[in-house]
């Protein structure tokens, strides 16, 4: 399997198939690829459901289809009793993929078109159906073959992406395959780890198919993803550190009524490793703010005034933790806009600035659909359709 640096990068559908045609420029034959894909998948059936000895597969169209046939053949070899059915005919089929079908006819397998299955005589599932190039809903056969396959309640091993699942933005194309793992080969695909992914690809096995590195570095990903292991590494301290020598965060926020989030923002930034945080807040609960995390520090902010201390104190801000929208909130917002520092806007902050947009170097905008909805001046329906999207959005 490949490597487990962090961050790990992501990719579009488009990219990992330009890494495919690389690798198989610089001298691996496309059906080696499929065959390690195949093994691949066939590793991880046999480490998690190692009892499972009548595996149900689903080929479909393109090299997805090709992997099936090659997890087909596989399986006779190692004396499993695997069950083909096809939503494509196998004949259709072209290049690699027919070879990969060809050496399963060879060995003796046998495959019948997909008209419905139940289940009863299995005990997985293999997704073969589909791979990267899904961009409209599931029709005909495909959307059959993945609502049959949700309702028999045996697990699913998905080959490279579920089939309905958009690889680009973890979209749902009308209805995807429910799984309970996912192998995903030569690059991980971006729209596995966002949108409605989490309900679909279950545990994300990933295997480079054994691509050179060189080939792999030679594409830059479209994405990183971090992880809580890397993460820590960011409040590694010395033997002598104290407070003091991590840096002082302020946090802006919490209108009357609305303490919760300012607070758990601020515990939140003690516990990822800040040395020192400050709480400016509502008068209305400055003095109970500390009463339920100590090690907070907090002040009521009343005036502009009263904050500037506070902004020319700290070396980080945070501002829009329940602050509202109002005249104080307002204030509050526009006072920290003087900060120059590395500065986080979230939730009502983003909300203010939408309507006064300020563009600067120095912030980090963390939306939720919603609020990213409000900056774009679109919907959250359109927002949530391909996050990707709204994020480069927002950095325009």
């Amino acid at each position: 399997m490949g490597n487990m640096t962090l961050p790990l990068p992501l990719y579009t559908a488009e990219q990992t198939r330009k890494l495919d045609r690389l690798a198989i420029d610089s001298g691996i034959a496309g059906i080696d690829l499929m065959e390690r894909a195949g093994a691949a998948c066939l590793t991880v059936l046999q480490a998690r459901w190692p009892e499972c000895r009548r595996p149900l597969i689903l080929c479909g169209a393109g090299n997805n289809a090709g992997d099936g046939y090659i997890i087909a053949r596989l399986c006779r070899e190692k004396n499993l009793r695997p069950e083909v059915l096809h939503v494509v005919d196998p004949d259709r089929l072209s290049g690699d993929a027919q070879l990969a079908a060809q050496r399963f006819f060879d060995q003796g397998g046998t495959t019948t078109a997909y008209q419905s299955m139940d289940g009863s005589d299995h005990d997985l599932i293999v997704d073969a159906l589909l791979g990267t190039g899904l961009d409209r809903p599931l029709e005909g056969g495909f959307r059959d073959a993945v609502d049959s396959a949700n309702r028999s309640g045996l697990p699913i091993l998905a080959v490279d992406t579920p089939t309905g699942l958009g690889a680009d933005t973890g979209c749902v194309h009308g209805t995807a395959a429910r799984c309970a793992a996912t192998v995903t080969f030569i690059g991980r695909k971006r729209g596995l780890f966002t949108g409605q992914a989490r309900a679909h690809t279950g545990h994300i096995v990933f295997d480079d198919l054994q691509v050179p590195e060189t080939i792999l570095r030679s594409v830059r990903p479209a994405a990183e993803l971090d992880s809580a292991e890397s993460l820590r590494k960011l409040a590694c301290r010395s033997a002598t550190a104290h407070k003091g020598t991590h840096g002082r965060l302020l946090v802006a926020g919490g209108n009357q009524g609305m303490p919760g989030s300012v607070r758990l923002a601020g515990e939140a930034a003690l516990r990822a490793g800040a040395g020192l945080v400050h709480i400016a807040t509502h008068e209305r609960h400055a003095d109970t703010m500390a009463l339920h995390f100590p090690p907070l520090m907090c002040s009521a902010v009343g005036n502009a005034s009263s904050l500037r201390r506070w902004i020319q104190w700290a070396d980080a801000v945070v501002a829009g933790p329940g602050l509202g929208t109002d005249d104080w909130a307002s204030e509050v917002m526009h006072t920290v806009g003087e900060f120059n520092g590395p500065t986080v806007l979230d939730a009502d902050g983003l909300n203010l600035i939408a309507r006064s947009p300020d563009v600067r170097s120095n912030r980090i905008l963390t939306p939720h659909p919603g609020e990213a909805a409000r900056l774009l001046d679109t919907d959250v329906g359109s927002v949530e359709a391909d996050r990707f999207a709204a994020a480069q959005a927002l950095v325009e």
